[in-house]
C-alpha cells in the first residue's frame, strides 16, 4: 500500500510539472506518434492537443532543415539516447521559429524505446537579441553600413579567397572633401545626415557582391571582389571611383539647405600592393593622402614611390612636433611701403623654420602638415606672441611705429575662444596697442568658411585690431561682400602684379581690385612687387602701398629696427640706435 501510494504521489508531481512547464513537452510512442502534449505546447505552437495527437511531428517541420539534418538526429538518438539542438519548426499560424530542442528516448528493461520525449524553448527573443549585439558590434549606427570590424573580417575572407582562385580585389578609401565645414557650420544633425546621403549614394555606385563600409568619421572603404586580371582592376576601379565622384558631387539636401561637397579617394589591389591586410591599408591611406594633395575631388592609384613620401612626411611630422619646444621656429618681417609717403607702415611676420637637417624652411614646406596635426595652434600663438613683442619694442623708438600683421590658418580661425584669449593675454603682457596688431586671412580660408569665420573677425574688429584679406583675387570673392566684413585693407595676389603691364587681362584685373576697393575706403597693398615697371604701373592706378623684393627682402626684427631709424625723428634716432646695439648684443 505504502509503495502504491508513493507511486501515486510521484504520478501527481509528474503530471503537475508536465502540465506547468513553461517549456513545451510532447510525448510519442515508438512509431513516433504523439501520444500527448502540455499546455506550454499549445501556447508555443498554437497546435490544441486534439489537432495533433496521433499524428507525427513532422507537421511542425519548417521546410528549413534537409533530410540528412533529421537522418544525423535519429542516427544520435539511436546511438545516445538523447538528441539536443537548434531546429527551425513552424507554427499552426504558419510562422516558422527557432526552438532549443532536447530529445530523449525511454526504453524498456531490454533497452528497445518505448517512448520519446521531447522537451522545447521558444528562443525567437534569445536569436533577436543576438542578432541585435551582432548588428551593433558589425554595422554602422548611423549608415547601416558594415563597420571597421565587419569591413576587416571581408577583407580577411577575401584573402583567403583570392588567394584560392589565383584572382585581384581592390580597396577604394576615400574621404569627404568639405565634411568638416558642414559639420561644423551647420551642426552635427546636418552632418550625420550628409552621412547617411553619401552612404546610400556609394551603395547606388557597386554591386551588391561588394561592400561599402564606414570606417569612422567621414571615411568610407569599398571593397570590390572577383576581378580576374590587372587590367580589369584598372578599369573596374576607374569606372566606380568616377561614378561615385560624380554621385558625390551633387548637391545634398540637408532638410531645406543645399550643401555641396567632393570626394577623395585612394586605391590599392590585391596582391600587387599588398599580400598583407595591414600592407594593403596602409598603401590604399597612402593613395587617399596622394588624391588630397593633389587638390581633391579626384582619385589616385596607389604606386610603390608614395611610401618613400609618406615615410618622409611621418619624420617630418615628428620633427615639426619637437621644433617648438626646441626653440627652431623664427620670425621674419617684411616691411610694406606707402606709395606716397614712402615711409614703411606696416611689417608682416613671415614664420620659418630653422630644421637642424634641413636648413631654413618656409611655411610651404611644412604649413599643411602642422594644419592637418593640429599644432597650427600652438605655433601660431607662439607667433602672434612674438610678433606682439617685436612689435612693442618698435614702438619705443619711433613716432610712427608700424602695423605688425600675423597670418591666421583657419585651424587658428575655428578655435576661435582660444584664439580671441591668447590675444587679449598678449596685449596686455606688452601693452601693444590694439589697433597696431593686425592679423592676414587668405581669401580662399575666407570664402570656404565666410559664415563660420565672420563673428571671429568681428570680435576681432570690435577689440580695434586689423583684418587684412591676403592673396586677393584668387578667391573670386565679391568684394561687395567685404562691405559686412571688418576688413581694413586688400592684399593683391602676387600672381596678377607678376604679369602686371604685360598681360592685359591680368592688369584689368589689378585696376578693378585697385578701383573697387578704393571705392569702398578699403587700403590696397600689392603683393610680390620686383620691379620698377610693376610699381611705376601700381602708382599710376591709385594703390596704396606695395610688399615685395624690390621693396625689401624678408628681414629679422633687428634688421628691420635699423630700417625704421632711418625714418624716425631726429631726437629719438639715438635712443633708436642705441636700442640696435642692444638688440646686437642679445643676439650675439
Amino acid at each position: 500500500v505504502t509503495r502504491n501510494h508513493q507511486a501515486e504521489a510521484e504520478l501527481r508531481l509528474a503530471a503537475s510539472v508536465f502540465d506547468t512547464s513553461i517549456e513545451g513537452i510532447m510525448v510519442t510512442d515508438a512509431q513516433g506518434r504523439i501520444l500527448r502534449v502540455n499546455r506550454a505546447f499549445t501556447s508555443i505552437t498554437g497546435y490544441e492537443s486534439e489537432d495533433v495527437i496521433g499524428k507525427n511531428p513532422n507537421i511542425l517541420r519548417s521546410s528549413r532543415h534537409v533530410a540528412d539534418f533529421y537522418r544525423e538526429m535519429w542516427e544520435c538518438l539511436e546511438r545516445d539516447g538523447i538528441w539536443k539542438g537548434e531546429i527551425w519548426n513552424r507554427r499552426k499560424s504558419g510562422e516558422v521559429y527557432p526552438q532549443w530542442l532536447t530529445i530523449t528516448s525511454v526504453r524498456d528493461a531490454k533497452g528497445r524505446p518505448i517512448r520519446y520525449v521531447g522537451v522545447f524553448a521558444d528562443i525567437t527573443e534569445k536569436k533577436l537579441s543576438e542578432e541585435r549585439i551582432y548588428h551593433l558590434a558589425h554595422y554602422d549606427v548611423l549608415t547601416e553600413l558594415p563597420n571597421r570590424v565587419l569591413f576587416q573580417d571581408r577583407l580577411d575572407r577575401a584573402m583567403v579567397c583570392t588567394r584560392r582562385e589565383k584572382g585581384h580585389f581592390a580597396v577604394l578609401s576615400l574621404d569627404l572633401d568639405g565634411f568638416k565645414q558642414v559639420n561644423d557650420s551647420l551642426g552635427h544633425p546636418a552632418g550625420d545626415l550628409l552621412l547617411q546621403q553619401s552612404a546610400r549614394r556609394l551603395q547606388a555606385c557597386v554591386r551588391e557582391s561588394d561592400t561599402v563600409a564606414r570606417m569612422g568619421g567621414d571615411e568610407f572603404t569599398i571593397l570590390l571582389q572577383g576581378l580576374h586580371d590587372p587590367d580589369e582592376v584598372m578599369r573596374v576601379c576607374a569606372h566606380v571611383a568616377g561614378s561615385v565622384l560624380r554621385a558625390l558631387s551633387l548637391p545634398f539636401d540637408l532638410e531645406g539647405q543645399e550643401v555641396f561637397v567632393s570626394a577623395s579617394i585612394g586605391i590599392a589591389s590585391f596582391p600587387e600592393d599588398g599580400i598583407k591586410g595591414e600592407d594593403l591599408m596602409r598603401n590604399v591611406d597612402t593613395a587617399l593622402y596622394y588624391a588630397k594633395e593633389q587638390g581633391r575631388n579626384q582619385f589616385v592609384f596607389y604606386k610603390a614611390h608614395m611610401n618613400a613620401a609618406a615615410e618622409e612626411r611621418v619624420r617630418l611630422e615628428s620633427d615639426l612636433r619637437r621644433a617648438l619646444a626646441n626653440g627652431e621656429f623664427e620670425l621674419h618681417y617684411q616691411a610694406c611701403k606707402d606709395l606716397h609717403s614712402g615711409c614703411i607702415t606696416s611689417m608682416e611676420a613671415l614664420l620659418r623654420w630653422r630644421h637642424p637637417e634641413q636648413g631654413l624652411l618656409h611655411p610651404e614646406q611644412f604649413l599643411a602638415l602642422a594644419e592637418e596635426t593640429g599644432l597650427i595652434v600652438p605655433i601660431g600663438d607662439w607667433a602672434l606672441r612674438t610678433a606682439a613683442q617685436q612689435a612693442a619694442a618698435w614702438g619705443a623708438f619711433t613716432d610712427t611705429p608700424p602695423l605688425v600683421a600675423v597670418n591666421l590658418s583657419h585651424v587658428q580661425l575655428r578655435h576661435r575662444e582660444q584664439l580671441m584669449e591668447t590675444v587679449l593675454e598678449v596685449l596686455e603682457e606688452t601693452g601693444l596697442e590694439p589697433n597696431r596688431l593686425g592679423f592676414e586671412i587668405s581669401e580662399t580660408v575666407l570664402m570656404e568658411n565666410e559664415a563660420e569665420i565672420a563673428g571671429t573677425l568681428e570680435e576681432l574688429s570690435r577689440k580695434g585690431l586689423q583684418v587684412l584679406i591676403d592673396d586677393f583675387g584668387t578667391g573670386y570673392s565679391s568684394l561687395a561682400k567685404l562691405r559686412v566684413l571688418p576688413v581694413s585693407a586688400l592684399k593683391i595676389d602676387r600672381s596678377f602684379v607678376r604679369e602686371l603691364g604685360d598681360d592685359p587681362n591680368e592688369t584689368s584685373i589689378a585696376e578693378t581690385i585697385i578701383g573697387m576697393a578704393c571705392s569702398l575706403q578699403l587700403q590696397v597693398v600689392a603683393e610680390g612687387v620686383e620691379t620698377e615697371k610693376q610699381l611705376a604701373l601700381l602708382q599710376q592706378r591709385g594703390c596704396n602701398a606695395a610688399q615685395g623684393y624690390l621693396i625689401h627682402q624678408p628681414e629679422s626684427g633687428a634688421a628691420l629696427e635699423k630700417r625704421l631709424a632711418e625714418q624716425a625723428p631726429d631726437p629719438l634716432q639715438a635712443k633708436f640706435s642705441r636700442s640696435l646695439g642692444m638688440n646686437a648684443a642679445t643676439n650675439g
